[in-house]
């Protein structure tokens, strides 16, 4: 017995030949879901005001640049083959004038211990252009290759005399209607002055509202002018002038650093430079990374991202990392694993790292960073 086929498909599915129609409830899911979908996309994609730091380009200052040449090149007296590493650390900077951060660029930040998100404010002035912040790198770039280069010839027992130029104003209008941009200041009252540290020193025997006599030199003539003293907000006595050291160095020192910005390589230059000037390798053929700021006297400052610079550093197989002293807060509890970090607070100290680690002796007794916090 057979029976004849039913008349009507089953729930739900539409006959052959029939148009596919969705139901009302999917047609709503779908819009909801697209809806949703397109809504997170719009808000992944919105601009905060917020910058990341992330690893950036790591250089040996021993080593060849990018274009194949010397990174410190050092001509006009005797260099010494060396070997080993000497890495300068550096950090990507996305945000503010130099980029804009995404809703999800920041989400992805904050979960990636790599990275590091800061408001945009801590970072850069308000309202400063992507002009002004590269021109404002570069500037600390050219201090910190002339800081580095003269700490590491003081360093070796040699004098680099020097000029204090007048760079610009600040403070005091009667300095700025005296004295010009250029001018190269050389004395105080009749006082030989030599340094920014010594002008400073000097202006503590007077008050403001004194008048100081000011020699300098200027197109070629020595003029002396009077100048009336000012206070600073903090109750100071200030000449009212940016004052900028003009070193004379006793052979030439160039950098092939490509795109590199901002002060914070000036240590590892100086190390690079001094390794140059020395026979041996300071680092007895180590691999070492570092960073901080350097002035021309040798003092270590602190830098911006060293979390990122550590990661970096670890990244392309330094062994030791020198960190400023004055960073050790951020460094306790961030040092990757196989990083071995020691705290200088000097070039003299980093010099003294180097030698226990080209030795390999005495690295148990460098200083670590919570060595450093604890004796604060």
């Amino acid at each position: 017995m057979t029976t004849a086929p039913p008349t009507a498909s089953p729930v739900g599915r539409p006959q052959p030949g029939s148009p596919w129609r969705l139901s009302a409830r999917t047609v709503v899911l779908l819009v909801a879901g697209t809806s949703a979908l397109l809504l997170a996309a719009l808000v992944a994609a919105l601009p905060v005001p917020y910058v990341v730091f992330s690893p950036g380009p790591v250089r040996d200052t021993l080593g060849q640049a990018e274009d194949g040449e010397s990174l410190i090149v050092i001509d006009g007296t005797e260099t010494f083959p060396t070997e080993g590493r000497l890495d300068l650390t550096t950090i990507r900077v996305a945000g503010g004038p130099l980029g804009r951060v995404t809703v999800l660029d920041a989400v992805q930040a904050y979960v990636d211990s790599s990275r590091s998100l800061r408001p945009v404010e801590t970072v850069y002035p308000p309202e400063e252009t992507r002009e002004e912040a590269r021109e404002a790198s570069t500037a600390q770039m050219t201090a910190a290759q002339q800081s580095a280069a003269v700490s590491a010839i003081k360093a070796l027992g040699e004098e680099v005399p020097s000029r204090l130029v007048v760079r610009g104003f600040a403070g005091n209008p009667a300095a700025e209607a005296a004295l010009a941009e250029q001018d190269v200041v050389t004395e105080l009252d009749g006082q030989p002055l030599d340094s920014s540290s010594g002008l400073v020193e000097q202006l503590q025997d007077y008050a403001p509202g004194d008048v100081v006599d000011v020699t300098v030199e200027r197109d070629g003539q020595t003029v002396t002018e009077p100048v009336e003293l000012a206070e600073s907000d903090e109750g100071a006595v200030i000449l009212g002038v940016l004052i900028s050291p003009d070193y004379e160095l006793p052979f030439e020192v160039s950098y092939d650093v490509g795109g590199i910005g901002g002060p914070s390589a000036g240590l590892m230059f100086s190390l690079g430079i001094y390794d140059k000037l020395t026979p041996g390798p300071l680092t007895g053929g180590e691999h070492v990374a570092g960073t901080g700021t350097i002035d021309d006297e040798g003092l270590v400052g602190p830098i911006d991202g060293i979390q990122q610079k550590m990661v970096g550093a670890r990244d392309v197989g330094a062994a030791w990392f020198l960190a400023p002293a004055d960073n050790c807060g951020d460094v306790v509890g961030a040092v990757p694993a196989d990083l071995q970090v020691t705290a200088v607070a000097s070039l003299d100290e980093a010099l003294q790292a180097l030698a226990a680690i080209g030795a390999d002796e005495g690295t148990q007794d460098l200083p670590t960073c919570e060595d450093v916090l604890a004796a604060r």
